[in-house]
């Protein structure tokens, strides 16, 4: 007599007729091939790794580079918005000063050519009337009148020297004594020039130097924008008033330097004399 199965025995049954217990040998090549496709898997997510480092990588660059370059342009920025304000206030600097400039020069030109021209004739009168005492020596008379002559074609502009007064046609062993009263007279002219082009004048408009070191800023900081804009053309004009002003000192026979008794006290004040030498080299540089 046989026993009836249970249904659990008959569940056990059925499930290991449908899928059956797999061999050793089977199991373990289920499990390589399960670690060979892990492997797979692991080097590709370690490729995408790799390529989203070196874009990342290449965002901070990127974003780097955009951050450099923002600063470079704001920094061109502040560099143009200051230039602009010195040009404007440059403009009202050449307004309020390039006439007085004018006159300071045209007075002073005057004043040398009359000073000059008086003592020429001064001279001229001085030989004739050498020449009218003693008529008898031919060799010294002909001498006198080459000498008149040409005093008599000089020009007035060959003179330097300024004056506001009257002066003595005498000479002594110093020297003409005219020249001594002209170089007091003209550092007074000057010191009186300061004080009214200058004297109240910032130190960055009051100088060749300071003016193209205004534009040399821009030069470096935008050499593209400045050469657009013909600023190396305009410098001429901008450095026109201090090349002017130092034009006021310029004293190639050094006349402002001969001595005189009453020039006590005379270089207490010679701070506001321009620095005259460099303004070539200089302006040329920055064209």
């Amino acid at each position: 007599m046989m026993l009836e199965k249970t249904s659990g025995e008959k569940m056990a049954e059925d499930l290991f007729a449908s899928d059956p217990i797999p061999s050793l040998e089977e199991a373990l090549d289920a499990v390589y091939r399960k670690i060979h496709s892990e492997k797979v898997h692991l080097i590709d997510l370690q490729g995408r790794h790799r390529k989203l480092e070196a874009d990342r990588a290449e965002s901070q660059r990127c974003l780097e580079t955009i951050e450099s370059e923002s600063l470079e342009e704001n920094e061109k920025l502040d560099v143009i918005t200051d230039f602009r304000s010195y040009v404007e206030d440059l403009g009202g600097f050449h307004d309020a000063k390039y006439d007085q400039t004018d006159n300071a020069l045209n007075l002073l030109d005057n004043i040398e050519k009359n000073v000059c021209s008086a003592h020429d004739e001064r001279r001229l009168k001085a030989l004739r009337t050498d020449y009218e005492q003693e008529p008898e020596d031919p060799v010294e008379a002909r001498v006198a009148q080459a000498r008149s002559k040409w005093i008599s074609g000089r020009s007035a502009e060959d003179g330097y020297a300024t004056s506001d007064g009257e002066y003595s046609a005498a000479e002594d062993e110093g020297g003409d004594q005219t020249w001594r009263a002209l170089a007091k007279d003209k550092r007074k002219f000057l010191k009186a020039a300061h004080l009214q082009l200058m004297a109240d004048v910032s130190d960055d408009f009051s100088s060749v130097r300071s003016i193209c070191r205004e534009f040399q800023k821009v030069r470096t900081a935008c050499p593209k924008l400045y050469k657009q804009a013909f600023l190396g053309a305009s410098l001429e004009e901008a450095v026109a008033i201090p090349v002017r002003y130092q034009l006021l000192f310029w004293d190639p026979f050094n006349l402002s330097g001969t001595e005189s008794d009453d020039d006590e006290g005379d270089d207490e004040d010679e701070g506001h004399r321009p620095r005259i030498v460099t303004t070539a080299e200089e302006v040329m540089d920055m064209e």
